[in-house]
């Protein structure tokens, strides 16, 4: 019998501490996330071109297509679009300049469902000819597209730097 009681008055003596150090634990595990994400989870969505509002404008929608967001909603047409792959930028074909140049903007989540913004647009090919099929390099640095030259009669394909510098003809002949 005093054995028996030994035994449960260490128990209960043992029992406390650790309680209180199980508890301190997990308020400690919980204390950890600040609340802030360095990578914060952002729904997949969908970028396209839509016949909508008259002409063609580049739309961002969630994956149900319930939220959608114009990102481009002007007279121009707009489409072919391309993210990359942080999902920080956006290129695309646009008339906007008589012919078909390929523009870049930095593409921003504000929050909720249909909360994207399009900012810094920018036109990265500035030339008279037609330009088709912008897409980023794995790391976002680059985009690639091809090249319509009217007067020869002539598409070449070029890499350029996501910023507009070093425009290169990896192609560079007829045909």
């Amino acid at each position: 019998m005093k054995s028996e009681q030994k035994n449960i008055s260490i128990v209960k003596y043992w029992f406390k501490p650790a309680y209180v150090i199980l508890i301190v634990f997990i308020l400690l595990q919980g204390c950890e996330k600040s609340g802030e994400s360095k990578d914060p989870y952002i729904n997949p969505h969908i970028v396209f071109s839509s016949y909508r509002w008259w002409n063609y404008d580049i739309i961002i929608s969630d994956i149900y297509g319930e939220n959608y967001t114009h990102l481009t909603k002007n007279k121009w047409i707009d489409f072919n679009p391309s993210v990359s792959s942080d999902g920080s930028k956006l290129a695309f074909v646009s008339e906007r300049d008589n012919n078909r140049e390929i523009y870049i903007m930095d593409l921003l989540w504000m929050d909720g469902y249909s909360q994207w913004e399009g900012r810094n647009l920018k036109n990265l090919t500035e030339t008279f000819g037609h330009e088709w099929s912008p897409h980023f390099s794995p790391n976002g640095q680059k985009l690639i597209y091809s090249y319509y030259e009217p007067n020869e009669d002539n598409y070449d394909i070029y890499i350029i730097d996501s910023n507009g510098a070093n425009k290169k003809n990896l192609t560079g002949r007829p045909g």
